[in-house]
């Protein structure tokens, strides 16, 4: 943080901090609003993390790693509940993250699901229950057993680590759905274009009772074959979540196992340079990824234990701790570079040298992470002390190789013989050991102050085939502190600052000129939350973020040089309006700018690639419950509208930058007793659009036209 950033925030604080004491000890003259009449409130609920009204979720469970309602934590929180995501008839993490301001998810099309997910401008990192899943391969982007997702804005680096560290630009931590108990069945499919067949089980049953000890089983699956709008390019997967949950008043162990497989033809995408707009001189949906090339197998397999054990009315011990085995085995043919024309061959300019490609990593995770919580009060200050220990060690084990296989032309495709490049290995080991301990403390009902540290010991390994080991070990003090004061009932101002350390990147470190030095960052943000009659929770925030220690590759010095320097600014806004339980309404917001600072190769200002500066969305859903003649209870409308403006498709100078689009989704839904009926339509207009394309940081790739989804479940 700049020096005058930094003065601005805790010249804040120490303004703030007297005006908001004052604010307390002021006689309690009574504040009168508006009388409130709403003919059907919306219906408190309880999801498996705290309580929920319709879309709107109270609490977060990410943002501290302790249960804290939403409106006290000084820092954007984006929450996507169950309800959300079945009612939108959302079927990938892609399809709900579009939910979230500032965040740029991956394309399932692109088969390493999380290495370019990115938000407020830079790469977040995926968590699953608290603990991180590094590379997140096997079906991940599918969405089963998913309770809700909670999207954590800005740098973390006082709570989360693990792999390569902390994302810089936030983090999206994926809440399971556990043992319940309650007993609950559920088996469906959904049907698609392409032949897209999922079909999903979910079986819920309380085992035995023993003493006042419950013992729960829970078993969900699921199996996925799809054809696709691209051509040559099928997808084959399956997910299986066993768990098992024993509790009682005072304690919980719940142990999940997960085994996922996905077999999918490799997509490297399209040529920016072709793209007039959005049309090209040839189809589109064409795929440089040969039929001879075999498909990409990717599987993450492995076991997650979360313990609580209330020791009494102050102290809460817990445990999470998972071991994960992943592996990757991925095969391609792929255009790479200019034109062939640029460089005298006599073709067309739609002709491209094409490559074989062989990735292989093996990948084996082991994270421990024991809290103990205290919750106690003293005079008019209530406290939520955490502390922690944080372990970790991944082992990633693989390399690719890349070999010539010949010239392509995308407007006269062929194939031609898929031949396996050889592959040096890498061995990297990225071992975390951090300490961290957070207080959170709400003072006279109006104030809440938040102060975390966390110290981080991160220890790099690389050892390249025929190359001298790397190591590198850097220990670093992350510290995060915010403020938020009840100005007035149901409005939060809020100011807070953050910082997050993460491994300056995977593969081979002896590619770096010098010892390399982890990544840094460091987050301002400001805003508002609001929590309103009527129904209307909403979240508005100014933010800045720098990320230092950038690497780039110097031609010259034949290695990467960490000089670079990037920065993210911007404004989002999360708004939902749930009036009564038959309405719902969601609507986003974000603009942002990430550009670079500093660089001996890249111009200063040149933006970041794949962040749009504009994104917005917008859902609404109406449910007929208890509304008109009885034949209407159980039947649900919706419709939503996403607009995204254009981004560039590499950090380049004089990037190739895509044109915005704008596409709309409705929803009908009936429920009949136990068995749910439902038809998703995307891109109704059938608008025609291309993103931008992770593959080799200068691709784009087609959105999909006009699909509808028929989804058929029987619950009860």
């Amino acid at each position: 943080m700049s020096p005058t950033a930094r003065a601005l925030l805790l010249g804040a604080i120490s303004t703030a901090l007297p005006a908001a004491h004052a604010l307390a000890q002021a006689p309690a003259a009574p504040i009168t609003l508006p009388e409130a009449r709403v003919e059907a409130r919306p219906v408190e609920e309880r999801d498996q993390v705290g309580p929920i009204r319709g879309y709107q979720a109270l609490t977060s469970s990410s943002a501290t790693r302790t249960d804290t309602p939403l409106r006290e934590i000084p820092q954007s929180v984006t929450v996507l509940n169950h309800r959300l995501l079945e009612e939108q008839g959302a079927r990938t993490l892609e399809d709900a993250l579009r939910n979230a301001p500032g965040v740029v998810p991956e394309s399932p099309l692109f088969l390493n699901q999380n290495l370019n997910t990115l938000v407020r401008g830079f790469q977040a990192e995926i968590y699953r229950d608290g603990l991180p899943s590094y590379f997140d391969l096997g079906l991940s982007q599918s969405l089963l057993g998913v309770e809700r997702i909670e999207v954590l804005k800005g740098p973390s680096g006082s709570l989360f680590g693990g792999g390569q560290g902390g994302g810089h630009g936030g983090l999206v931590n994926i809440v399971s759905r556990q043992p319940s108990p309650t007993n609950s069945y559920e088996a469906g499919v959904r049907l698609g274009p392409n032949g897209y067949r999922n079909g999903f089980f979910d079986v819920n049953q309380v085992a035995a009772t023993v003493g006042g000890t419950q013992f729960i089983v829970r078993m969900q699956g699921e199996q996925l074959h799809s054809r696709s709008y691209i051509s040559n390019l099928r997808t084959d997967g399956y997910n299986v979540q066993p768990a098992l949950t024993i509790r009682n008043d005072q304690t919980s162990l719940t142990v999940q196992a997960f085994f996922s497989e996905r077999r999918a033809n490799d997509y490297p995408g399209l040529p920016p340079e072709q793209m007039r707009g959005t049309r090209f001189g040839f189809d589109r949906f064409v795929n440089a990824n040969g039929a001879n090339v075999p498909r990409t197998v990717s599987q993450r397999n492995g076991v997650r234990a979360l313990f609580e054990h209330k020791i009494n009315d102050i102290f809460t011990l817990r445990f999470a701790g998972q071991y994960a085995v992943s592996n990757i085995e991925q095969q391609a043919q792929f255009q790479f570079g200019p034109a062939a024309a640029a460089f005298g061959y006599p073709v067309n300019g739609s002709t491209y040298f094409r490559y074989n490609a062989y990735l292989q990593q093996d990948i084996t995770q082991l994270s421990a992470l024991p809290t103990l919580q205290a919750r106690f009060t003293t005079g008019p200050v209530k406290h939520t002390v955490l502390t922690g220990i944080d372990y970790d060690r991944t082992t990633d084990n693989g390399g690719i190789g890349f070999a010539f296989a010949d010239l392509f032309d995308f407007a006269a495709p062929a194939n031609t013989p898929f031949v396996q490049p050889a592959v040096p290995v890498t061995r990297n080991t990225y071992r975390t050991v951090a300490g961290f301990v957070q207080d959170q403390v709400t003072a006279w009902d109006r104030v809440h102050l938040l102060g975390a540290v966390r110290v981080t010991d991160l220890d790099i390994t690389s050892r390249p085939d025929g190359a001298t080991r790397t190591t590198a070990e850097t220990t670093r003090v992350t510290p995060r502190v915010g403020l938020g004061v009840d100005v007035l009932p149901g409005v939060t101002p809020f100011i807070g600052w953050g910082s997050g350390i993460r491994s300056p990147g995977g593969y081979a470190f002896s590619g770096f000129v010098n010892r390399p030095r982890p990544e840094l960052s460091e987050q301002l943000e400001a805003g508002v939350k609001v929590q309103l009659p009527f129904g209307i929770t909403g979240n508005l925030a100014w933010f800045e973020i720098e990320r230092r220690n950038v690497a780039y590759f110097d031609l010259a010095a034949g290695g990467n040089r960490q000089i670079g320097q990037q920065r993210s600014r911007g404004v989002d806004l999360d708004l939902l309006w749930q009036p009564n339980s038959n309405l719902s309404v969601l609507g986003s917001f974000a603009h942002t700018v990430a550009e670079t600072v500093q660089d001996s190769i890249i111009t200063k200002g040149t933006p970041l690639r794949l962040v749009p500066r504009n994104a917005a969305r917008g859902w609404a859903a109406y449910r007929f419950t208890g509304v008109g003649p009885e034949w209407l209870d159980g039947l649900t409308l919706g419709a939503g509208i996403t607009a995204v403006a254009g981004a560039p498709t590499s950090d380049t100078a004089n990037p190739v930058r895509t044109k915005g689009y704008t596409t709309i989704d409705a929803m009908i839904s009936h429920s009949i007793g136990p068995v749910r009926l439902a038809l998703n339509g995307r891109n109704l207009g059938n608008q025609r659009y291309v993103i931008p394309f992770s593959y080799l940081n200068n691709a784009v790739a087609p959105g999909a036209g006009r699909e509808v989804f028929l989804t058929a479940s029987v619950r009860f």
